[in-house]
């Protein structure tokens, strides 16, 4: 056990250091969903965490979506021993209340792009 801990202890003191750097810490960055897999092949393998504009976090599987305590987001160990488990994480920069329910203005060019697409589509299907 004394390899163990003093491993622990190692790891845990080179983690501190990527992250004692003051660059690193003018940003700040919030959780805002998670990827996981089970490890297991079929249906239901991935599903997701997502957090609200409330900060409430919600469990997507399939079309089943039920609210989550944040602990089980940080610490559901699924997956992790067939080498799967968490495995993709979305963060934003950080937002303030106000922020947060600030309405979304889609850029243009999106639109515009989306509009030409749907309608060279469409003229194919018709013709």
């Amino acid at each position: 056990m004394p390899d163990i801990d003093h491993h622990l202890e190692r790891l845990q003191a080179e983690v501190t250091a990527v992250f004692d750097c003051p660059e690193l810490q003018q940003c700040r960055y919030d959780l805002r969903a998670v990827l996981m897999h089970t490890g297991l092949p079929g249906r239901k393998q991935i599903y997701s965490y997502v957090q609200d504009v409330e900060g409430v976090w919600w469990k997507t599987v399939d079309h089943e979506v039920v609210e989550v305590p944040e602990e089980t987001v940080l610490t559901d160990p699924t997956g992790l021993h067939l080498g799967a488990g968490p495995y993709l994480l979305f963060y934003s920069r950080h937002l303030t209340y106000d922020q947060l329910r600030e309405p979304l203005i889609w850029p243009t060019v999106f639109s515009v792009i989306f509009l030409c697409q749907f309608y060279s589509h469409m003229n194919a299907l018709l013709s």
